[in-house]
């Protein structure tokens, strides 16, 4: 086992990893002293924190000036005045306790409102396979297909699928959420969009989930699973243009993440699992190019 990163070393320290996990990195913990002392070194630190700063859940952190939690959550469901919702974006400007508040409610909301991911159109899958059929495959690596996404200034939108092998399964689905939680830089108060793209290859999947970070960029989350469970510590890497540009092992979570990434075709690869797949961003016509 490769010696273990910051994110675990917390989240083993947080009692955050499943059993499994927690059993390797137990283990890992026995044998090698370099990892031991940096948990040590964690757990002092973690505790000299702690003392200084008691935990923002405590209602001594949460401070008078902050927002209840009933106004959070009427804020993150979209409940609040124009008034009252202006205020609140102000307030999430500067306090970390409520942003962080806001954040976990959003994400929670997403996952019960989201709508099922549905099917591309039956011409569409009809069309791409039969493309693909004349298509020569040039290495061991099986590619998942290729997404087009189309960036705006209001959102994001799903355009096609191209070269969608007939094994591949696509599925595509969406939802908004609050943009004063990721304090953008434009400082919009309209929400911005965001997209999940899932692909399937027998047991395997990858979801790409890209959320508009302001006019001209994204965020990409990759997460993975292999028969309904994230796969750990795999490594993920984005290519653009065959010049690698980022590369990254996925969190307990089986998740890693792409940020500020321009409009351009970009190749996300899992080499372990001998799988990519292309994801083309493409600018809205008339949208002013990304500096």
């Amino acid at each position: 086992m490769e010696c273990l990163d910051i994110e675990v070393l917390s989240m083993h320290l947080d009692n955050e990893l499943d059993a499994g996990m927690h059993a390797e990195v137990t283990e890992h913990l026995r044998t090698c002293q370099g990892c031991a002392d940096r948990l040590r070194a964690l757990t002092e630190h973690d505790a000299r924190l702690r003392s200084a700063h008691p935990s923002p859940r405590t209602p001594e952190a949460h401070r008078p000036a902050c927002y209840s939690a009933e106004e959070l959550s009427a804020y993150a469901s979209g409940l609040l005045t124009a008034q009252e919702e202006t205020r609140l974006e102000q307030h999430l400007q500067t306090c970390d306790v409520c942003l962080h508040e806001v954040m976990a409610l959003s994400g929670t909301l997403n996952l019960l409102r989201r709508e099922p991911l549905s099917a591309p159109p039956a011409n569409l899958v009809a069309a791409v396979q039969k493309g693909f059929g004349s298509v020569e495959q040039q290495s061991v690596v099986e590619r998942l297909g290729a997404v087009v996404i189309q960036m705006a200034a209001d959102g994001l939108k799903f355009i096609e699928a191209l070269l969608m092998p007939e094994q591949v399964r696509l599925a595509i689905g969406g939802q908004l959420v609050p943009a004063g939680a990721f304090r953008s830089a434009s400082g919009r108060e309209a929400a911005v969009a965001l997209l999940d793209i899932q692909q399937s290859l027998r047991d395997f999947d990858l979801r790409l989930s890209v959320l508009q970070e302001d006019a001209g960029t994204v965020l990409v989350k990759v997460q993975l699973r292999k028969q309904g469970q994230p796969v750990v510590r795999q490594r993920v890497s984005l290519s653009v243009g065959g010049r690698l540009l980022a590369s990254s092992t996925t969190s307990a979570q089986g998740m890693v993440e792409f940020p500020r990434l321009a409009p351009g075709e970009y190749t996300v690869r899992v080499p372990q699992e001998h799988v990519e797949t292309q994801l083309v961003l493409r600018a809205a016509e008339g949208a002013a190019p990304a500096q």
